[in-house]
Order: C-alpha cells, then sequence, then structure tokens
C-alpha cells in the first residue's frame, strides 16, 4: 500500500467526520487541532480509514499524530509495502 493510498483515506476520513465543524479543503499540512478535532474526532477519523484500507493497527500507536501527514506516515510505517 502506498502512501497516496493512505492519505486519500485520511482525507476523505477526515472531511467526513469534520464537515459540520470545519467547511474549508483538508491538506495533508493540516493540524487536527487546528481543524477543531477533539480527540473523538481523532479515534473516529482513524478508525474510519483503518477500517476503509481493511488495516488493524491499534489504536494507541497512531493518537500521537499531530497533522494529517504525520498520521499518513504513522499508517505506513506498520504495513507492509
Amino acid at each position: 500500500m502506498d502512501k497516496t493510498t493512505i492519505l486519500d483515506a485520511v482525507l476523505r476520513n477526515s472531511e467526513d467526520v469534520l464537515s459540520e465543524i470545519y467547511n474549508c479543503k483538508i491538506l495533508a499540512k493540516d493540524h487536527f487541532v487546528d481543524l477543531g478535532a477533539c480527540s473523538i474526532d481523532r479515534v473516529a477519523i482513524i478508525d474510519d480509514t483503518l477500517t476503509s484500507l481493511s488495516v488493524d493497527i491499534p489504536l494507541c500507536d497512531l493518537t500521537d499524530a499531530a497533522t494529517i501527514s504525520d498520521l499518513v506516515d504513522l499508517i505506513y510505517e506498520h504495513v507492509e509495502h
């Protein structure tokens, strides 16, 4: 799985979860805090992304991601390439 596939999934799920509070285009460099994502929103984004990618990674390994790009990198580190 490549980073583009992961990024697309993270962006799609971020937009789905945050659509009511953030109406701008979400970018890879964006910080979850700046997007208005609380910890529950982040867990929802991570869980939805892992489900859509059919990947099983412990949530605790991913919750430290500060930006969309950080999350992509962490997921990428855990999947076979």
